[in-house]
């Protein structure tokens, strides 16, 4: 807010009362008056300002209404009229006689004869063609003092409704350079900022892993093949042979440990504030299915975290971050949850006791995170030169995992990419070319039966993402 151009800021509805002190409602740079209810015995209500502190004001009780949970603030500026502003909140129970009450209010202040500006949540609907008796009371009121009301657009929109309940009034449109309604549909903007800030804080204090490539500016999957393929080749000039463990885990956004995750950021230096939106996001969420007007009970879920959102990947690289620390003969290769551990050794025994140790260590820190790997979905593949690879063709090695077997394979489909195990990317150029050749060859049949742009459309789609 300090660092905003808002100079006063209306707020209805605050629900104050005398339990809560003005300390717990501080905003740095603003003084804050406030308006709570009057009539005892009823909830909500009340109305309150934050004024900026470098503004000169008075408080005119004298131009408000002991009935009304209303302020008027005189304004003063060097070397100009001062100017009245005002905040007004009527309950929607409110008798049509309130407005007698706020009649005698705007008397007082038109007497004045200064600018004079009201915003409030009145819960009175000024949409065109309403002709309710607090309708019909309210405009009279603006009409006979020459009053303006700015705003129109509904105000408060539901699935069934729409209504202008919430008004600036004011003797000086001209003087109103903008006026408006700021929409807060649903939206994932909150996320956007949140998503952006935690980014920034992460990358200025160098937190996240250079093993990690997902979902991170200047990374790709290029990137990650490149470095991963420069990385085999290297060890592969250098006589060695490359142990390379491809490994699948089951569910891992869904089985994210939330508790976990919020420790996780406490460690990296999160503030307090921070931890608890996360809180707020991540835990006590529920679920429910929707198929047209009708929807499923909804059943609460205390582990994973909301796919689909901006903030959704960033939290699962978090969380997953720590990962490499666990590993010490190895630098895992990582895209999001897409990760493969490399051992590289001149003999299959050296290689086969570097993987199963490193395997040992990764399977832990899974436990420990409240991970599952799936051990029939994971692959390992030796890579070396053809010489390399037929010296070791009568030799056998066992990759474990919690003591189960993992397949070995002659090739393996990495970020859509196949690697077989001499590195000739022959096998992917093939794959690629027959699944082109067959989309061009459908284009081909179907062409004089289509128009050119429905033509190009689908070879956007089908060809050129190859």
């Amino acid at each position: 807010m300090s660092k905003s151009k808002i100079d006063l800021l209306f707020i209805n509805e605050t629900k104050l009362d005398l339990t809560i002190d003005d300390a717990e409602l501080y905003l740095p740079g603003f003084e804050l008056i406030r308006k709570d209810r009057v009539r005892k015995g009823r909830n909500g209500g009340r109305a309150c300002f934050y004024v900026r502190c470098n503004l000169n004001y008075y408080i005119r009780d004298d131009l408000s209404s002991e009935n009304l949970e209303l302020l008027v603030l005189e304004i003063t500026r060097l070397r100009s009229r001062p100017f009245l502003v005002s905040t007004w909140y009527r309950p929607p129970d409110s008798p049509v006689s309130f407005f007698n009450d706020f009649e005698e209010v705007v008397m007082k202040i038109d007497a004045e004869n200064w600018e004079f500006f009201l915003l409030g949540d009145l819960n009175v609907d000024l949409t065109p063609g309403i002709t309710s008796a607090n309708a019909i009371k309210l405009q009279h009121i603006l009409d006979i003092y020459g009053l303006d009301q700015l705003i129109t657009e509904p105000t408060r929109v539901t699935m069934n409704s729409c209504t202008l309940i919430d008004h600036c009034i004011t003797n000086s449109p001209d003087e109103i350079a903008k006026s408006g309604v700021v929409h807060l549909a649903i939206s994932d903007h909150a996320l956007i900022y949140m998503t952006h800030k935690a980014n920034e804080y992460l990358n200025a204090n160098n937190l996240l892993s250079h093993c990690q490539s997902g979902f991170r500016s200047l990374h790709s999957t290029l990137t990650a093949l490149v470095d991963a393929a420069n990385s085999w080749s290297v060890n592969i000039d250098n006589g060695l042979v490359n142990g390379v463990v491809f490994i699948d885990l089951k569910k891992a956004f869904d089985t994210i440990d939330q508790n976990i995750l919020l420790r996780k950021f406490r460690l990296y230096g999160v503030d307090t504030i921070s931890i608890k939106w996360f809180e707020s996001y991540l835990l006590h969420r529920s679920q429910r299915c929707s198929l047209a007007d009708q929807f499923s009970n909804a059943a609460p879920f205390s582990c994973g975290i909301p796919q689909g959102s901006n903030l959704g990947p960033l939290l699962f690289l978090v969380y997953i971050n720590d990962l490499p620390n666990c590993l010490r003969l190895t630098s895992p290769r990582m895209f999001a949850d897409d990760t493969n551990i490399t051992f590289a050794a001149s003999t299959l025994i050296d290689l086969e006791k570097g993987l199963n140790t490193e395997l040992r260590s990764l399977n832990q820190w899974l436990i420990s995170n409240k991970l599952s790997l799936n051990v029939a979905k994971t692959e390992y593949m030796v890579t070396g030169s053809n010489q390399r690879l037929h010296s070791f063709s009568d030799e056998q090695i066992n990759i474990e995992i919690d003591a189960k077997l993992v397949t070995k394979v002659k090739e393996a489909k990495s970020l859509g990419v196949i690697i077989d195990e001499h590195l000739s990317w022959s096998n992917h150029i093939d794959a690629l070319s027959k699944k082109i050749s067959s989309a061009i060859g459908a284009l081909k049949r179907i062409r004089p039966f289509i128009s050119e742009h429905t033509a190009l459309q689908i070879y956007q789609a089908l060809i050129l993402p190859h």
